[in-house]
């Protein structure tokens, strides 16, 4: 008769632990941590839809009603911009703007290329969302 009771405590203790510690896990804390899970979600990306919910609302909400060829010009850009390996060499926080500077490795022309990677983030509804990124390298023509 205690193996059912011992059973139906540590499941309502589970129960009770799971809601408080999942959405801390799941949602970044950080601007860094935010801008990472963009670039996973970049990666994998087949549309615009795949990854407009890390935009800021504004540029969101642009990604969002663009159609035919300016929306796929847009992924393609978006997708140039993608940076492989991404470490974070500073980071800084200030009221609602994170801003990020980092290092990895870009694409351009067919040539992989060291890349320096700067970032601005926005605390949207206690999420952060990706407001501006860009990265720089030296691409030597062929």
């Amino acid at each position: 008769m205690k193996l059912p009771l011992i059973t139906l405590s540590l499941f309502l203790a589970f129960a009770l632990f799971l809601p408080e510690s999942y959405p801390a896990q799941a949602q970044a804390s950080k601007p860094s941590d935010a801008y990472k899970q963009f670039l996973v979600k970049l990666y994998w990306a087949k549309s615009l839809k795949d990854f407009s919910p890390c935009m800021q609302e504004s540029t969101r909400t642009h990604m969002d009603s663009l159609t035919g060829q300016e929306a796929i010009d847009c992924f393609k850009k978006y997708k140039r911009g993608y940076v492989a390996k991404f470490r974070v060499i500073r980071e800084e926080v200030v009221e609602e703007r994170g801003f990020i500077e980092g290092d990895g490795i870009g694409a351009d022309l067919g040539q992989r290329v060291k890349a320096h990677v700067r970032a601005q983030m926005v605390r949207e509804g206690g999420t952060w969302k990706v407001m501006q990124t860009n990265w720089s390298g030296t691409v030597s023509r062929r």
